[in-house]
């Protein structure tokens, strides 16, 4: 049972990297793209930035919300639910016209 439960938890982490792989590789195929492919490709940006010497930021934001548990547990009462946030912010940083570079934060920013 413990030999399951090792190797259960080994694959859940290979399985992270690899999504966290293939995420920065899709987000590394755009440097070199137009802005206009961009924003026609993912629509238009939950926020945008432009800074004095031109260079803009635009993020788009993910989030969703989700109730897991509630009920009753036969021998422990009633459990409560509990709620779940998942989020990612994607920026792409554009310079004269060209995806320059990205970056991205949240707790569900591998799932497609």
């Amino acid at each position: 049972m413990k030999s399951i439960f090792v190797s259960l938890i080994l694959l859940f982490f290979l399985s992270s990297c690899t999504s966290k792989l293939d995420h920065e590789k899709t987000l590394n195929s755009w440097i070199g793209s137009k802005e206009s492919t961009l924003v026609e490709q993912w629509g238009t940006p939950s926020n945008f930035y432009k800074t004095d010497d031109g260079k803009k930021f635009l993020t788009w934001k993910n989030s969703s919300q989700y109730l897991i548990g509630g009920g009753y547990n036969y021998g422990y009462g009633y459990n409560y639910p509990y709620l779940v946030t998942s989020n990612c912010d994607i920026t792409m940083i554009i310079e004269k016209g060209i995806v320059t570079s990205w970056r991205y934060k949240g707790n569900n920013c591998y799932d497609y």
